[in-house]
């Protein structure tokens, strides 16, 4: 049962003599006769700097004044009461939370956050996935109203779709604005929410106004983080402070956000996509990276394709990648979808695809082999299927291995022994090969 404690007023009272019983810095409901024979209480400094003021009887006045926060006894709460986890896009971007989506610049990550908020307002997917259904405030810093009217023209036209299929969509252009900073230093250098936030606030809270929370589900996009946030991002206090203001806008209107950001030039080499503070990764409940496809060996890299990875989630699988392809002016996902399965699904995929391109070199009498050279197969196999990586597939080749379902066989070739791989009756009962 949840207990609450009564609210205490922070207006001032007199004593007898008329003197204010509020002591600086401290809103206490009680005048100086109440504390009779003691100092006036304070809030005891941080490190033990200075002793705390006690009564004459000994009592610590702090101690009479502080009183007790709320709290749920867990036993209390029947199992049907409680509601099922909400997502914006299932296992990716959680409902009533902040999702960081990174990506270096030019790769596309606005045109895949316009894409979402098409797919949410017209009830289309979104890279193979759908999203719920509901409203969408877009909020660009970097690119204006004409760039993103020209974006949308390109996606619905992709779609076969016209703008008044757009159901909820509504853009907030910044980038002629004098200021975007939703937060910035105030006094004492302690990060200060600004007036454009209290703006944002109410833009949202007009939208919702508009479309109900118990009607449909609400997002906002935020691009970027850093023309938004004005603080430190390498102190950790100003970047947990920021994101729990986001955080408070998502649960105050029913609403989840995606925050646009840009990985260092260390996130981009080690691949986690972050920059400044640790704290941006760990204060957020879901984290996506969007990068370049690497090259396979020594072949050129296709530009036209991403690979969009789940680098967190607090709430749902960790480790999904999607590989898409940019083709006019939009992203579509590249071979069959996998957005939405847990790793271990994901990984199941790998190797049953796997299994097919073996069965099918065999049969046209192509040798596969495990280790390096022309015939390497995860090479092979990632040049056959753009969706998969040489790596996925190097990965999924070992776990077949280790579960008896292709073996390296040796064979003869022009009188030097050599080896090659070959479906076991297991994997191919897997594939559906008769045998």
């Amino acid at each position: 049962m949840r207990t609450r404690t009564p609210a205490r007023s922070t207006q001032p009272r007199r004593s007898a003599n008329g003197e204010d019983g509020r002591w600086q810095g401290v809103p206490f409901p009680f005048s100086a006769a109440d504390y009779d024979g003691c100092q006036p209480p304070r809030a005891p400094l941080m490190g033990g700097d200075e002793p705390g003021r006690v009564c004459e009887n000994g009592d610590d006045p702090w101690d009479q004044a502080v009183l007790p926060l709320d709290t749920l006894d867990l036993s209390t709460v029947p199992v049907d009461v409680v509601p099922e986890r909400k997502w914006i896009v299932p296992d990716l971007i959680p409902d009533r939370n902040v999702t960081d989506l990174s990506g270096d610049g030019g790769l596309g990550k606005s045109l895949l956050a316009l894409q979402l908020g098409i797919a949410m307002t017209t009830k289309r997917d979104w890279l193979g996935t759908l999203p719920a259904p509901g409203v969408v405030l877009y909020v660009s810093c970097e690119d204006d109203r004409d760039e993103i009217l020209r974006r949308r023209n390109a996606v619905l036209a992709g779609i076969g779709l016209k703008p008044k299929d757009l159901h909820g969509f509504y853009l907030l252009d910044m980038t002629s604005a004098e200021t975007t900073e939703l937060a910035g230093p105030g006094k004492n250098g302690k990060l200060m929410l600004t007036p454009l936030y209290a703006e944002i606030e109410k833009t949202i809270a007009r939208i919702r106004q508009q479309h109900p929370a118990d009607e449909t589900r609400a997002c906002a996009i935020i691009d970027t983080r850093a023309d938004m946030f004005g603080g430190n991002e390498l102190s950790r206090v100003e970047v947990r402070a920021f994101v729990r203001a986001l955080r408070k806008l998502c649960l105050a209107h029913d609403v989840a956000i995606v925050l646009l950001s840009h990985p260092s030039v260390s996130g981009m080499n080690s691949g986690s996509g972050q920059s400044g503070s640790t704290a941006w990764g760990n204060s957020v409940r879901s984290r996506l990276y969007l990068t370049a496809r690497p090259g396979e060996g020594e072949a050129e890299p296709d530009l036209d394709l991403r690979v969009l990875s789940n680098k967190k989630s607090n709430y749902g699988p960790r480790g999904t990648e999607l590989v898409l392809r940019w083709s006019s002016g939009m992203f579509r996902s590249e071979g069959r979808s996998i957005a939405g399965m847990d790793k271990k699904t994901q990984e199941r995929a790998h190797e049953q695809r796997f299994l097919e391109l073996l069965d099918k070199r065999y049969r046209q009498n192509f040798v596969s082999n495990a280790s390096s050279g022309p015939n390497y197969v995860p090479k092979r196999f990632a040049e056959m299927d753009r969706s998969i990586t040489s790596r996925q597939f190097k990965a999924a080749m070992q776990r077949l291995l280790d579960e008896g379902e292709i073996e390296n066989l040796p064979y003869d070739s022009k009188g030097k022994g050599r080896s090659h791989l070959v479906l076991t009756d297991t994997g191919m009962r897997r594939v559906g090969v008769a045998f």
